[in-house]
């Protein structure tokens, strides 16, 4: 009979503390509605946002435009979200997406959004790029990756052994400051960073960042 009672008074203290710590995961505040972040990319448990994720996100913050009333962004009410460009650091590492909004004419704006899921940046474009009716990704990253791996051949040296690497988007700086980058190397040992946008080119020694050049 004393068994049978041990057994029973563990069973009622096994229960309690299940449901005890089931409340308290429901009431922790963890929204399971938020887009699950799924790619490891290598560092830890550091996870980065999927292209398809960016774009669900991105879409939730012109849902947001298109409810308000503001007449700044009164253009964006036939808007939708075009491809995520990933943009990388120096170093190739992913670092935030740049998403297309698209009109049924153009572009006429870009969201930024981290690899963390927040919303970094949203801008609007001028005219120009609605009048080019466009919704090729060049418009958001402002050249074509064949576009930009073009103007840097003419400025690689084959006789004396450069190569070029396939131009990487990236931002060379502070996030904004974005560019087609593309490596030159020579016997297979990086030389040159060229960088291509659309307002010219410029280039600096591989392995340099911004603030050292500027030193």
């Amino acid at each position: 009979m004393d068994k049978i009672c041990l057994v029973v008074f563990i069973s009622i203290i096994s229960t309690m503390l299940f449901l005890t710590f089931h409340s308290s995961v429901l009431s922790s505040g963890v929204q399971t509605d938020l887009p699950v972040i799924s790619k490891n990319m290598g560092k830890g448990d550091k996870m980065f946002l999927t292209a398809q994720q960016a774009a669900t996100i991105a879409n939730q913050e012109i849902t947001q435009f298109q409810k308000s009333a503001s007449s700044e962004k009164e253009e964006w009410q036939n808007a939708e979200v075009g491809t995520p460009v990933l943009v990388n650091t120096l170093s190739g590492t992913p670092s935030y997406w740049l998403v297309p909004v698209n009109l049924e004419n153009g572009q006429i704006g870009f969201i930024r959004i981290l690899g963390s899921g927040v919303v970094a940046a949203v801008g609007q474009m001028g005219q120009e790029a609605v009048v080019r009716k466009s919704k090729n990704q060049s418009v958001v990253t402002g050249l074509s990756m064949e576009k930009a791996a073009m103007l840097a051949s003419k400025h690689i040296n084959s006789s004396a052994g450069e190569k070029a690497a396939k131009p990487v988007f990236v931002h060379d700086g502070p996030p904004g400051r974005e560019a087609w980058m593309v490596v030159v190397s020579q016997n297979g040992i990086p030389t040159r960073w060229l960088f291509l946008t659309p307002g010219g080119r410029y280039e600096r020694p591989a392995g340099t960042t911004l603030d050292q050049e500027l030193e």
